[in-house]
């Protein structure tokens, strides 16, 4: 089962650990399903994945896949982190390799992805998930 960080959380390089517990538990309720913290993206500018990319710094964006990690953790969700693909809006302004208007943590512009190697190796490490 699928669930989206908010918008605001990610313009508050915060995850709402009371909500997402609230989202947890009614799932619970009903099914033992593996929960995915996700990026919502899509044609419009102000989706997660947009905002995430256009709004957030380097250090932001590699603050909030942390923070997406522990909340995770401490939630028992799988954070699904954004390597690549994923519009960025019609308006974006930082473009992956200054041209494509989708999500590439390899890109110069976003430069994320030892960070995602990292929480990836450390989720690895304390599960018996592959991934």
């Amino acid at each position: 089962m699928t669930k989206t960080v908010h918008k605001y959380e990610v313009l508050n390089v915060k995850i709402d650990r009371e909500k997402w517990s609230e989202i947890v538990n009614k799932i619970r309720e009903k099914t033992n399903a593996t929960i995915l913290m996700v990026f919502d993206f899509g044609p419009w500018g102000d989706s997660p994945l947009a905002l995430f990319s256009q709004k957030l710094t380097e250090e932001q964006q590699e603050k909030f896949l942390e923070e997406m990690y522990k909340a995770g953790k401490e939630l028992g969700c799988i954070p699904v982190f954004p390597v690549h693909g994923g519009n960025i809006g019609p308006n974006a302004k930082k473009l992956a390799y200054g041209k494509y208007k989708f999500y590439d943590a390899l890109a110069p512009e976003f430069n994320t992805y030892d960070k995602i190697k990292e929480l990836i190796q450390r989720i690895r490490a304390e599960t018996d998930i592959t991934l």
